[in-house]
């Protein structure tokens, strides 16, 4: 099966998974989508020039509905009263995160380690350049995510690998009174 995939994947054919938002499938190829390229190239000029990713969501919830929404409503499906139809950061994250943007596929993200579904390091992806058209520049993708990284860094020197400085509640040795 990998086998038959690999070959797929080689001529541009998109084989897997939900189409990204950005883009529709036709005859197993992804070209971009007229209604949507703009929202993935406003979320990348975005956060280029600064904007953090609650801004670009909430900026993008007063225009448009999130990916989820608008593919129920593109396919003629109904919104659940109730449903969020709003951005959030994560979908936010997801696209700016998001190889399709640039012309690639990726492939082998995820590996079995005793018989449970991981993420696969980066170094073991199989990246396929050129599949389809890009919606931005490599040299965007590759800034944006040098940016992204450095908020990592940033914030896990502020807050702690886990997202909390124990350092600052340690109260061994501390007399409580």
């Amino acid at each position: 099966m990998k086998t038959a995939h690999r070959a797929m994947w080689q001529k541009g054919e998109y084989s897997f998974g939900a189409v990204p938002y950005g883009y529709v499938n036709r005859d197993r190829h992804l070209y971009p989508d007229d209604e949507t390229k703009g929202t993935v190239q406003e979320i990348f000029r975005l956060f280029l020039q600064g904007s953090s990713l609650k801004e670009i969501a909430r900026k993008l919830s007063a225009e448009t509905v999130n990916p989820k929404t608008y593919k129920m409503l593109r396919f003629g499906h109904e919104v659940p009263e109730g449903m969020n139809t709003e951005w959030n950061n994560v979908t936010v994250r997801a696209v700016l995160t998001n190889h399709a943007y640039i012309g690639a596929s990726v492939h082998g993200k995820n590996k079995r380690v005793d018989g449970k579904q991981a993420r696969a390091p980066k170094e073991e992806w199989t990246i396929m350049e050129g599949t389809h058209e890009p919606l931005v520049s490599r040299e965007d993708f590759d800034r944006v995510q040098e940016m992204l990284e450095g908020n990592v860094r940033h914030f896990h020197s502020t807050h702690g690998e886990n997202g909390f400085d124990h350092s600052r509640y340690n109260l061994m040795g501390t007399k409580i009174i």
